[in-house]
């Protein structure tokens, strides 16, 4: 699909012609309306524990390591072995703060 294809159905699902043949629009159009009133929990906090902080984890350890090795090794061995060490230290944090949450979590 071209950029202009693109552009084309979104301009035709805002006016709603896009809908207007479909056989399923008034139960699609309830079951958005039900997701947009849905009232669960939060899930910002996983997704800052599961992706946001092993990224930063991730990059501020290859920038440490990559600091602590800077007069040792050369260029090339120093981005490989930066690299490896960032993602040998993630690891470890990854899986360290999930043997925490198992033993620390809330039995039911």
């Amino acid at each position: 699909m071209s950029y202009k294809e693109g552009f084309i159905i979104l301009a035709r699902m805002k006016s709603n012609d896009y809908c207007s043949q479909c056989a399923h629009k008034e139960s699609c159009r309830e079951v958005y309306h039900r997701l947009g009133q849905y009232e669960g929990p939060s899930v910002l906090w996983a997704v800052i524990r599961a992706f946001l902080i092993p990224i930063a984890v991730f990059i501020s350890s290859l920038a440490a390591v990559q600091w602590l090795l800077r007069g040792i090794l050369s260029d090339k061995a120093l981005i490989a072995a930066a690299f490896a060490g960032g993602v040998c230290i993630t690891l470890l944090w990854v899986f360290g703060m999930r043997a925490l949450e198992r033993r620390f979590a809330k039995k039911c």
